[in-house]
């Protein structure tokens, strides 16, 4: 299992020292954010200095905003750990077809809500209780 990276006020600094220095999930969330073409990106764990109160408090009182006005929110559903990244090959998820081309070539799909929601509360995420990571910065 993968240690745990969040920011306290000791460790702040060396946080910046590259994307390579993130664990696996972490650079995968980077790499999805880029090809999005998006340039920052909220790690709650690594923005937010775990182990100062004050800004603890200041910051989880606005995460709200953050998760309601994004145009994005990336979650590593399936991962265990940090370490696992956030890319998985999938078993199928039966659904239902909503569109197809002219040449029969599935455009989206999506699984039935019931099989989606057993899922999502099976995840790994739904493990996890303190998962947030915290930084804004230009990727």
């Amino acid at each position: 299992k993968s240690k745990h990276i969040c920011a306290t006020t000791n460790n702040l600094q060396s946080l910046y020292t590259g994307v390579h220095s993130l664990p696996k999930t972490f650079q995968d969330t980077v790499t999805a954010t880029r090809n999005l073409g998006y340039r920052y990106l909220w790690i709650d764990s690594l923005c937010i200095a775990q182990d100062d109160q004050e800004d603890w408090a200041r910051e989880a009182a606005l995460m709200y905003k953050g998760y309601t006005y994004a145009e994005c929110n990336l979650a590593a559903a399936a991962s265990r750990d940090s370490s696992g990244g956030l890319f998985f090959k999938r078993t199928g998820l039966h659904g239902q077809c909503v569109a197809q081309n002219v040449r029969g070539d599935v455009i989206d799909c999506f699984a039935d809500d019931e099989l989606f929601q057993k899922e999502i509360k099976h995840s790994p995420l739904q493990q996890v209780k303190d998962s947030s990571i915290c930084v804004t910065m230009p990727i």
